[in-house]
């Protein structure tokens, strides 16, 4: 990091994983009120690559303010994509991680041609490969979407209140605010 704090690997290897498991970004030095962050690279050689993976997507998601984030519709990937303030209709966004592109208007894969109002109203057998795969794996885990972000949202357990990420709150179980 950016201080001279020292630890020996393994303690620091422990408070990185445990950092990340809480989801917090970035790992802070476990120093008490140091305040500096372990950089990227210094977590990379302490992480095996699937914790630092799993830093990296927290990094970026906690680099796009909450009301310009949403993620990209592959079903394989839902990497946290930035929406400008003012989006083009016809300029679909790009996913830096797959190269899934993505209308910024409906949050769905890019539908060429049509309107969103246009593509939502296509019978399933019309849509995009990406956008059906992503509907199936939905509908199989009964997921409920946003009707503001569009965001998917799964359920595991208790009240079927639902606050989106985006600040949006309705039923899980109707869809309804």
């Amino acid at each position: 990091g950016t201080c001279l704090h020292r630890f020996c690997r393994d303690c620091l290897r422990r408070h990185a994983q445990t950092v990340i498991r809480s989801r917090a970004h970035p790992v802070p030095c476990p120093q008490v009120a140091c305040g500096a962050a372990i950089s990227s690279p210094e977590c990379e050689l302490l992480l095996a690559a699937s914790a630092v993976d799993v830093a990296m997507y927290k990094q970026a998601e906690a680099s796009i303010p909450d009301h310009h984030r949403f993620y990209c519709p592959s079903p394989h990937c839902s990497t946290p994509l930035h929406l400008e303030s003012d989006p083009a209709p016809d300029s679909p966004i790009s996913c830096p991680a797959c190269s899934t592109k993505t209308c910024a208007w409906c949050r769905t894969v890019w539908h060429k041609g049509f309107s969103c109002q246009e593509y939502r109203e296509l019978p399933c057998h019309l849509r995009q490969p990406e956008d059906l795969a992503l509907l199936s794996v939905a509908q199989r885990r009964r997921w409920q979407q946003c009707g503001k972000c569009k965001h998917m949202i799964e359920l595991g357990e208790g009240c079927r209140h639902i606050t989106c990420k985006c600040g949006y709150e309705f039923c899980y179980s109707c869809g309804k605010p």
